[in-house]
């Protein structure tokens, strides 16, 4: 099941990545699906960073559960810190990630390494609860990262 089926506008569509932003629930809900390369998530990532919706809301629904990820953890580094950092300049970041086995756990706790001075993530199994979490998620000024599971 697709989370972008009801959305009236995908904004972008880089390969295997695509995302909208729903304006009534102040939330970007983004689909990973098939291969996802190094190569896709920097070109993902320079056009989702300049995006004035999403710099905005800085919440989203990510579900990686329909794909293969290929981005190392020197390339997350890398890409974390020549893309995003500066994108933000210090703003943090919400995101419920969504997934369906143990290798996408530990590419989403991978991630959650080198994401969490900025970015506050949990993993879940299951849409309904990445989406019931993150209706209960807001930004605040103390806001540190850290990468929990959820149920």
């Amino acid at each position: 099941m697709s989370i972008l089926l009801n959305q009236p506008r995908i904004t972008q569509h880089v390969g295997p990545i695509r995302y909208s932003f729903d304006p009534e629930r102040n939330l970007i809900l983004e689909e990973w699906t098939g291969l996802v390369t190094t190569a896709e998530l920097k070109t993902h990532w320079e056009k989702f960073l300049v995006d004035e919706s999403v710099i905005n809301c800085r919440r989203t629904v990510v579900d990686i559960s329909a794909s293969q990820i290929t981005v190392s953890g020197e390339d997350f580094s890398y890409l974390i810190n020549t893309l995003v950092k500066p994108a933000l300049n210090g703003r943090k970041w919400i995101t419920a990630i969504v997934i369906a086995n143990d290798f996408q756990f530990g590419v989403s706790r991978q991630y959650g390494t080198y994401a969490d001075f900025y970015s506050r993530d949990q993993i879940f199994r299951s849409l309904d609860d990445a989406f019931l979490w993150i209706s209960t998620q807001h930004h605040s000024d103390k806001e540190s990262g850290s990468l929990k599971m959820g149920r």
